[in-house]
């Protein structure tokens, strides 16, 4: 396996909410990819469920099986990058959430595959992903 990738965000939820934001088909799409309109959205939520969010139009996506859940403290995944519907090599993304004050403590920490692959554009993905879940959950 390759590096490592750690990204780290504070919600202003509970752990609950947060864990249901990542398992749950339509919260998926209130902020995953909400600006490609045509994403679609899948996620069957127990050990050995299937998971993709593909958008046809920008050639995008991701699809995986959920390999282990602790609700509400943490997701674990297998990953599979799809760029104009081919796949990429099989990566694995474990999500953990833990209390934080008023909210939760969210770390993604993703270990790809290639070591030679620096892990610019995930993480860069991981960020703007995790920004919208805050924003979703931001105080108004």
């Amino acid at each position: 396996m390759g590096e490592r990738i750690v990204i780290e965000a504070h919600l202003d939820a509970s752990p609950e909410r947060g864990f249901a934001a990542f398992t749950s088909t339509d919260e998926l799409a209130h902020w995953w990819w909400p600006h490609l309109p045509d994403t679609t959205y899948a996620f069957d939520p127990h050990p050995g469920g299937r998971y993709e969010i593909r958008s046809a139009a920008a050639g995008i996506g991701i699809e995986g099986e959920v390999v282990r859940l602790a609700p509400p403290r943490s997701l674990l995944l297998t990953w599979r990058w799809l760029n104009d519907g081919i796949a990429g090599p099989e990566e694995q993304v474990r999500i953990t959430f833990r209390p934080d004050g008023d909210g939760t403590h969210v770390t993604v920490d993703h270990l790809l595959d290639d070591a030679s692959d620096s892990g610019d554009g995930i993480r860069e993905g991981w960020e703007a992903v995790l920004s919208r879940l805050q924003e979703l959950f931001a105080p108004r």
